[in-house]
């Protein structure tokens, strides 16, 4: 299955629209697989469901906070393994996705499905805004 990142739309209620208003999420999904008129949450799932990759899911709440040079290590190496990646916050709302690697040159391949980045721990930079060792 050819898959491309893209950018769905969503308006105040959630659902997926046409037109580049509400505020936007990145996701991997089917090449031209119309998604318009969708919840956020059934996209999600086309997204974790397509088959393409093997998925692992990851729970900060399973780190202790010292820890998330492991953490880290842990989503890469799982994303080295060929894995698509789910980091599930406290609140068990999605903190982070990784996709694995394809084509061989690095790429951006980590989500906090607001803008793409290279690593792990860029995202999680980002995302909590404050600097991990």
């Amino acid at each position: 299955m050819d898959m491309e990142r893209r950018r769905v739309w969503l308006n105040d209620a959630g659902v997926v629209v046409a037109e580049e208003t509400g505020f936007g999420r990145v996701l991997l999904l089917p090449r031209g697989m119309d998604v318009e008129a969708s919840l956020f949450r059934e996209v999600l799932e086309i997204s974790r469901n397509c088959g393409v990759f093997p998925r692992v899911d990851y729970a900060q709440a399973d780190y202790l906070p010292g820890y998330r040079l492991k953490l880290i290590s842990d989503l890469e190496a799982s994303v080295g393994e060929g894995n698509s990646v789910y980091l599930w916050g406290p609140a068990q709302d999605l903190v982070l996705i990784g996709y694995p690697r394809v084509p061989a040159p690095p790429e951006y391949c980590w989500t906090d499905l607001l803008r793409w980045y290279l690593s792990a721990q860029d995202a999680l930079n980002q995302a909590n805004s404050c600097v991990l060792e």
